[in-house]
């Protein structure tokens, strides 16, 4: 049986000739992937965007087809999606905050709301209305159906838009009264999250808004050389020195999940304390503090994650210990600093370029 064909009037025009010369042939799917590939620079995003997932759909259990399109798609749709559909730690943490909060009035704005999980735990919790904003084109679409198929279209309006395009009395058409997000991580420093953030407060929300998350500590500890990072000090490498290559390495790297830190050289400590229900300056974040080293040896990571608060008590912590969507970051140090185990080490933070800098020295003890 003949493979059913792409409907030629909703591809782009570019591709309608080359996919008319593939009509008739056995692997019509696969051909049509490599042709979405190969114009994949020649066309707007959201067209080839939507041209992959339209072939997808034609065999969406062809893992030729499925590793084709997922060039292009992967870039649209990344994975951290997934991660938070399965993320049971995080999902539960935001069920049980929206069941205690929401009530009948309650009218809520999701800020970044993907594929739509939370505006449908809000909804299920009894919310008069839910205004989701999402602004990759794809994923929007895919929350509208979802939305839909779970029987919530009367009572959640997906929004496919950059949340500071949306407008009060056309998109939404009315203040709402609890934000929910999940954009703050990995970068909770970061001046466009809370330029966002501060477009809701003052265009969209109610004066007395509930925000979920309402505060985050960013927490750290130092640590050690591991084998399951990067290798920090190029000093030695299989006995030879690869000094001039640590000016090209990447000044953070993902934290494994799997991995527990094999050598904490702290106990963790505060980083930071943002009030999300108030307008906070990242560029103004200057912050030094002093932690005493609970072992010997070479720091070489700042590891760093989020504890996030909720208004009803619950508390979202993706640190060691803990299962997370959120991988842990590691920012290393410029130069690997030896400790003794007592000294007392300065850390100097602050904020550029929407991430956070430390620099470290040794007070005492070392």
């Amino acid at each position: 049986m003949a493979e059913p064909y792409l409907d030629l009037s909703t591809v782009p025009p570019l591709a309608v000739p080359l996919l008319k010369a593939i009509e008739g042939r056995a692997d019509y799917a696969r051909a049509a992937a490599k042709i979405s590939v190969v114009l994949s620079d020649k066309l707007a995003l959201a067209d080839a965007n939507n041209f992959a997932t339209a072939v997808r759909r034609l065999a969406p259990n062809d893992p030729v087809v499925l590793k084709l399109t997922g060039k292009l798609l992967d870039k649209a749709v990344p994975g951290w999606h997934f991660a938070c559909l399965n993320d049971t730690e995080r999902n539960a943490a935001y069920e049980r905050a929206l069941n205690a909060l929401v009530t009948p009035e309650t009218i809520v704005l999701d800020v970044g709301a993907g594929c739509g999980l939370l505006s449908l735990l809000a909804a299920r919790a009894g919310a008069k209305h839910v205004y989701a904003v999402e602004i990759e084109p794809l994923v929007a679409e895919a929350a509208r159906e979802i939305v839909a198929r779970n029987g919530y279209a009367d009572r959640i309006t997906v929004i496919g838009k950059d949340i500071r395009d949306v407008r009060l009395g056309e998109d939404i058409s009315e203040r709402c009264n609890l934000v929910v997000q999940d954009i703050i991580w990995p970068e909770p420093l970061s001046k466009d999250i809370h330029h966002l953030l501060d477009y809701c407060r003052d265009t969209l929300l109610t004066d007395n808004a509930l925000f979920l998350p309402e505060s985050l500590t960013m927490c750290g500890m130092y640590i050690d050389a591991q084998r399951n990072l990067a290798p920090r000090d190029y000093r030695d490498v299989h006995g030879f020195d690869f000094s001039p290559m640590s000016i090209f390495a990447s000044h953070q790297v993902t934290y494994p999940r799997e991995f527990l830190p094999e050598k904490p050289l702290t106990n963790p400590f505060a980083i930071a304390d943002i009030d999300l229900r108030r307008t906070f300056d990242p560029q103004a974040f200057d912050k030094s503090t002093t932690v005493s080293t609970i072992a010997a040896g070479e720091i070489h990571y700042l590891l760093r994650w989020l504890e996030m608060r909720f208004p009803d008590g619950t508390v979202l912590n993706n640190g060691v210990g803990h299962t997370s969507c959120r991988n842990m970051i590691a920012n290393r140090v410029l130069e690997p600093i030896t400790v003794s185990a007592g000294a007392d080490v300065e850390i100097s933070m602050e904020s550029q370029q929407n991430q956070m800098l430390a620099m470290v020295k040794v007070q005492s003890g070392n």
